[in-house]
């Protein structure tokens, strides 16, 4: 193999196995080349003595591509298809993709963390390596190697889909244990992480597993057609109002959501990962209020995927579902039915854009008039905006255009608007009197129009706007709720949705110290006397218990909110006699 510097090192290069992960064919080389440490390994695939050993995120992925001579594929290859990247861009935009490729062709992926929602998360953020006990013999007798398989790792799946067996996690890297180390699935190696998992009821065993299948589907149609927040509650939306979920005024029915979400989530409580999943109504009304809140953004991938299986059970229920979704009606400011006259000018306006002419209907108004180097300016150069003085040669034009809407009694203002030009420019048009006096009624009956249909326009979308709120209602149909605020404000007033319920807006839940505190002390005592009678141990260490409970090691720092913790780890590591008279 030839470095990107020019130096020639005799050393065998292996190639990608199928679904593997970028931190097992380094940990293969590091093997096969038989370097006694794992920094050699680092700097030379990595240039770094601790380059890209991140077993889900792992930086230096450009110099990782630079050094191979491109064998692994370019970066963006080697980040989407060879690490947890996968599984997060099924929710992330486009650009964001290529923002996350960047952070790890890097050397600092901390930023990529915090964008993706992990490090905020109720979910565990270190993602435990994982391996099936099967495919680790099946992979030795038909590849010769026992790997890291990137569908394991996944976060929520802890069911191979292929053998129907649950996984096992590793005593290592995820601890803190071996951090820096190249490493390979071995099974005195691996552990459980589920409590009591020899007499896992079937049921439960059946929900993980349609879980891990519908995780799996989710993430690899995600690659093409990523899930983005807005659409996701566009579909939850639906499916909470089929179920009668939501009242007729826009209010969710957070006692039965909660009580059926809790029913689902209750068997997942048995695995580490799910362990901050709420146990009670109170702490499900909370997370689903926010979870279902159409604006809520940084929302680990997790939290959607556990609300997806719980509502449609399957991928393809809520591809269908997805697909069955009405799209919400696209509405522009300013639109009017009039159609364009060889002589008109009329606005094109989007929400949130400035106002522009129509260049086609200039250009036909220049031509009218017999000025073709005009209208050619025009379409060479840039739209006019609003309030922009125009050429002596266009005036002929916007006088004809401007005309027609005078007649109709629209204000000056809004006609300057419309046409792109300056108030004065329309203030010097004048009408005969008695046109002006002829289109009274009908300008009336058209305010009367407009009215009836602007306000048919906000119903339709206060019916299906569920419990997003007028925000959303507003996003969609800007310029119908700007003139109905003008127009007619008393009866916006009365069909606004209402404000979301109270519980969707409590602030996080407060943690109980005390019932943390008896918990973690309960399974550190079992723990130390696990270790000093069947494994023999006569000192204890602080990492063999946090490698037995990893949520310990995350309250470190926190041990003196927890003093019957802290006693328990303090006699742990002691070896006090009080442990041996119990034994006794």
């Amino acid at each position: 193999m030839t470095l990107d510097d020019g130096v020639s090192i005799q050393l065998p290069f292996l190639d990608w196995l199928q679904d593997e992960t970028c931190f097992s064919l380094a940990s293969r080389h590091h093997y096969l080349w038989g370097y006694p440490s794992s920094e050699s390994t680092c700097e030379l695939l990595f240039a770094h003595a601790r380059g890209g050993v991140q077993h889900d995120l792992p930086n230096n992925l450009q110099t990782f591509v630079e050094r191979t001579n491109g064998r692994v594929g370019d970066t963006g290859r080697v980040a989407r298809e060879h690490t947890l990247l996968k599984f997060y861009q099924a929710f992330i935009s486009a650009e964001d993709r290529e923002d996350a490729v960047n952070c790890l062709a890097g050397s600092n992926v901390a930023r990529l963390k915090l964008r993706l929602g992990i490090l905020s998360s109720r979910f565990r953020a270190s993602h435990p390596l994982k391996a099936c006990p099967a495919c680790i013999n099946e992979d030795v007798r038909n590849v010769g190697w026992a790997y890291w398989h990137l569908r394991h790792q996944y976060p929520g799946v802890w069911v191979c889909t292929k053998h129907q067996q649950l996984l096992s996690q590793s005593v290592y890297k995820s601890t803190g244990l071996k951090r820096f180390n190249w490493l390979l699935p071995s099974c005195h190696l691996l552990q459980s992480a589920i409590e009591g998992q020899a007499s896992m009821p079937d049921k439960t065993f059946a929900l993980l597993w349609r879980l891990a299948q519908l995780i799996d589907e989710i993430v690899e149609g995600g690659a093409i057609r990523p899930l983005l927040a807005s659409q996701l509650n566009e579909v939850y939306s639906g499916e909470l109002a089929r179920r009668g979920w939501v009242t007729h005024g826009g209010y969710l029915r957070l006692a039965q959501i909660s009580s059926a979400f809790l029913e689902y989530a209750g068997p997942l409580g048995k695995v580490a990962e799910f362990a901050r999943l709420p146990i009670d109504m109170d702490a499900a009304a909370m997370q689903l209020g926010r979870l279902l809140h159409p604006s809520r953004t940084g929302t680990h991938p997790l939290s959607h995927l556990l609300v997806i299986h719980w509502l449609f059970g399957s991928a393809s229920t809520f591809r269908e579902a997805q697909s069955n979704t009405p799209q919400p009606q696209k509405l522009c400011s300013f639109g009017f039915a009039d159609s364009l006259q060889p002589a008109d000018i009329d606005v094109i306006a989007q929400p949130g854009q400035g106002h522009s002419i129509d260049l086609t209907a200039v250009t036909q108004a220049c031509k009218g008039i017999g000025s073709e180097t005009q209208a050619t300016t025009l379409q060479g150069g840039d739209a006019f905006t609003v309030g922009q003085d125009v050429s002596p040669l266009m005036l002929p034009a916007i006088d004809a255009a401007a005309s027609r809407k005078l007649r109709l009694c629209k204000g000056d203002a809004e006609i300057a608007v419309q046409m792109g030009v300056s108030l004065e420019a329309i203030s010097q048009i004048e009408l005969p009197e008695d046109d002006a006096r002829s289109s009274r009624n009908q300008a009336q009956k058209d305010k009367t129009d407009r009215r009836d249909q602007e306000r048919a326009i906000w119903l339709s979308l206060l019916k299906a706007s569920g419990f997003r709120g007028i925000t959303w209602m507003i996003k969609k149909a800007q310029s119908t709720h700007t003139w109905l605020y003008r127009n007619d404000r008393i009866w916006l007033d009365k069909y606004k949705p209402p404000f979301l319920p109270k519980g969707a807006k409590v602030r996080g839940v407060t943690v109980d110290w005390d019932a943390r505190d008896k918990l973690l002390s309960s399974l550190v005592r079992d723990t130390t006397l696990l270790l000093l009678k069947e494994q023999g141990a006569r000192r204890i260490f602080f990492w063999q218990l946090y490698q037995k409970i990893p949520e310990l090691l995350a309250k470190k720092d926190s041990l003196h909110r927890l003093p019957l913790t802290r006693q328990a780890v303090q006699d742990a590591l002691g070896a006090h006699q009080s442990f041996r008279k119990m034994l006794d």
